[in-house]
């Protein structure tokens, strides 16, 4: 009979402190709360931004510096939540960025209960999240417009041979090779950013837009490498020793290795500086703290 008093008094302290924590934070609009206290809140607003508030009576305690609190770390590991918050890539699913902000509110828990150490790593394992995820949208976007801008480019050439096809003069045959030569450069340069995609630093930083533009440049660069490196081939200037032969059907073969030559021409597009690196913003000499590796 005792035990079960104490466990029934228990209980209304317990939802005692739960009512004082939602009346204490009944002024805030959000969607969902990660952490709830009465000293302190981090939550996600209607809007779909992390923020966190603490107390009044939170504040004054830490004013004249609590033995366990340490300011210098509680501001470090503050600033670098915010930090994190911004590295978030904007085309991250809502579950992704809900989880990554999971993460960054157990870190500033830990930092409200001064125990950095736990905030620190748990710091580390939200960057490490975070990062790996925006590789992952940063390849997605790099791929798919590299795809697109190549099927666009297939896709204009062969309406142009089909629209040659109808004349029949010798320099318009020559156009139509031409044509198909550019067709190739753009696959070479598509089977060479495959080809290396595993390899490619992505920063997603630099947002949606400028990956579909480096993507699409280099599709086209490769494109018009292919045509020049077909044009190059077709007029002796390179390979010349190859295409000495003479006869229809020798033209036809040095047709379709110029084709060949074309598609190899499409790798140049590697040789161009990619601008997302160029956009790149400097990395600081001494490094950030989360390039750091946790304590423990």
């Amino acid at each position: 009979m005792g035990l079960s008093r104490m466990s029934q008094e228990a209980q209304d302290t317990n939802n005692g402190r739960r009512k004082e924590s939602a009346d204490a934070w009944a002024h805030l609009k959000y969607s969902r709360f990660i952490f709830s206290s009465r000293d302190y809140i981090i939550y996600v607003d209607d809007d779909g931004y992390f923020n966190w508030e603490t107390s009044e009576r939170y504040d004054k305690l830490m004013a004249p510096k609590e033995q366990d609190y340490n300011h210098s770390k509680s501001n470090t590991i503050i600033n670098q939540s915010e930090l994190l918050q911004a590295s978030l890539s904007e085309g991250l699913p809502k579950p992704i960025k809900e989880q990554a902000y999971d993460l960054i509110g157990a870190a500033l828990t830990s930092c409200f209960e001064f125990d950095y150490e736990s905030a620190e790593q748990m710091l580390a394992t939200a960057q490490k999240y975070i990062q790996t995820r925006n590789e992952e949208i940063s390849r997605y976007w790099y791929l798919s417009a590299t795809f697109a801008a190549a099927v666009s480019i297939v896709v204009i050439c062969s309406a142009l041979f089909a629209l040659a096809s109808h004349f029949s003069s010798a320099m318009d045959i020559i156009w139509r090779w031409a044509i198909l030569a550019a067709a190739a450069g753009a696959i070479g340069a598509l089977l060479s950013v495959i080809s290396r995609s595993g390899r490619l630093s992505f920063d997603p930083a630099a947002g949606r837009n400028l990956h579909y533009l480096e993507a699409a440049s280099r599709i086209a660069a490769g494109s018009l490498s292919g045509l020049i490196v077909y044009i190059a081939i077709k007029s002796g200037m390179i390979l010349s020793p190859l295409f000495s032969g003479s006869g229809s059907s020798w033209d036809n073969a040095s047709d379709a290795l110029s084709l060949l030559g074309a598609l190899a021409g499409g790798a140049a597009e590697r040789l161009a500086t990619s601008i997302i690196t160029t956009f790149e913003l400097p990395r600081s000499p001494q490094g950030s703290a989360l390039d750091k590796p946790a304590a423990g």
